[in-house]
């Protein structure tokens, strides 16, 4: 890969602009996060420390591993910004005194697009479900509370939550939908409501009061391209083949758009 990033490297740098992006969605004007991921990527390419500008050539070097960077925006133009261009916009944002208001939305704007490109260049070699995955995933457990797993759809923005629970056919991997918590807690008696955020899962599903969905599950080093086909609007767990109730990261379309 550009700059001899080994695939560990390019996992890590784009993992980093990942949630730096994610922190900028949350916040218009939060474009911080990326230009500072954005410095120390160039700093560990480019082997110096010095500025935006100076890390120009080296962070150019890894986005041309991404049609996105020049090839793309040369024959749409109108829709797509060239790599250079948009760096360019960043990086004399970032030297502006003002970063308030309409002008820090726009920055962060750029910023985002930016990372856009870099995270696609960045895996651009990559192949395997366990470059893409987000690890450590948030799943819920049978003796925990539906206002427990209301709070994380909230808090996190998930349409589904993973958990390990037994049913007839044995233990497994099952998915808990935001539509299925919302049916069941979506009740005009609040006394009703408020007894059934306080009723363990386990006791909702044993009474079929919560409808789960079967998780299908792979193994870290499942091929990327082959999970696309088995996608169908719902996320993939990876799991441990040794120990398959042991959770090892997530992926869902998002992942690997």
């Amino acid at each position: 890969m550009p700059n001899s990033l080994a695939p560990l490297q390019s996992r890590y740098w784009r993992n980093l602009l990942v949630c730096a992006r994610d922190a900028a969605f949350r916040d218009a004007e939060g474009f911080q996060s990326i230009l500072f991921t954005l410095e120390k990527l160039g700093q560990f390419v480019s082997h110096k420390t010095g500025s935006l500008s100076e890390y120009s050539s080296a962070l150019r070097s890894i986005a041309s591993d991404s049609w996105l960077a020049d090839e793309i925006p040369a024959a749409y133009r109108d829709l797509h910004t060239p790599f250079q261009k948009l760096y360019d916009l960043v990086r004399e944002a970032r030297n502006e005194a003002m970063h308030q208001g309409a002008y820090a939305r726009h920055l962060t704007d750029h910023a985002i697009r930016l990372s856009v490109v870099l995270e696609d260049a960045l895996m651009a070699n990559a192949s395997k479900v366990s470059d893409f995955m987000v690890t450590d995933p948030v799943v819920a457990l049978p003796w925990q509370p539906l206002s427990y797993v209301r709070e994380k759809l909230l808090t996190h923005g998930f349409s589904f939550l993973p958990i390990w629970i037994a049913d007839r056919s044995g233990p497994g991997w099952f998915l808990i939908s935001d539509y299925a918590v919302t049916k069941y807690l979506r009740v005009s008696d609040k006394k009703i409501r408020s007894q059934r955020l306080a009723t363990r899962i386990q006791q909702a599903v044993s009474t079929e009061q919560i409808k789960l969905i079967p998780c299908l599950t792979c193994n870290p080093d499942s091929i990327a391209d082959e999970i696309v086909s088995r996608f169908d609007g719902k996320p993939v767990l990876v799991v441990d083949e040794l120990r398959p109730d042991n959770p090892l990261g997530i992926i869902t379309a998002f992942d690997l758009m």
